[in-house]
């Protein structure tokens, strides 16, 4: 119970600040939906047995760009303008992940009916309950249409990178 309290405290600061980033217009009134939305998440995990996950800064960050990006093209995909997939946005914001994975929607009103509807999907719900993930974010942004647009990214950091990072001894990949 502690932990989402935290993790909701963790949401709830986050949110306002991101849900205007970028000059996402009508954005801004909807930090408390991104903090449901978090909450909501947690109690179906915990009613499955899954673990907790804990609200990651940048992991929101993320969501709600991408989620800003949904709905000024008004479209629902896990790649944004620029052609990146999911793994690539959590790695170009610093999220060093070994695991990620992306739900969008749009159209649900609500954090309850959209968390609702990602269960009643059986690839959203694998998402959402995936063991992997330790760390979620999320982001909501209404388009010009009067839509809503929702983006719950979950992820784990990679141990092993960390590490070696905090070491200094990260070799950058070449071909």
């Amino acid at each position: 119970m502690r932990h989402i309290a935290i993790s909701l405290l963790l949401a709830m600061l986050a949110a306002p600040a991101l849900a205007s980033e970028g000059g996402c217009s009508g954005s801004s009134g909807l930090a408390p939906a991104v903090s449901a939305l978090a909450q909501q998440t947690n109690a179906t995990r915990a009613a499955r047995g899954q673990a907790q996950l804990r609200v990651d800064a940048k992991l929101s960050q993320v969501a709600q760009r991408h989620a800003c990006d949904l709905a000024r093209r008004q479209v629902v995909s896990h790649r944004d303008s620029k052609g990146r997939k999911p793994m690539a946005r959590v790695k170009g914001a610093g999220f060093r992940a070994c695991f990620s994975a992306e739900n969008v929607a749009q159209g649900t009103k609500s954090a309850g009916g959209t968390v609702k509807a990602w269960q009643g999907s059986s690839g959203h719900a694998r998402n959402q309950q995936d063991p992997r993930a330790k760390s979620m974010g999320f982001g909501v942004a209404q388009g010009a249409d009067g839509r809503l647009y929702w983006v719950g990214l979950y992820a784990a950091r990679c141990a092993v990178q960390e590490a070696r990072a905090a070491a200094g001894k990260v070799r950058p990949f070449r071909w």
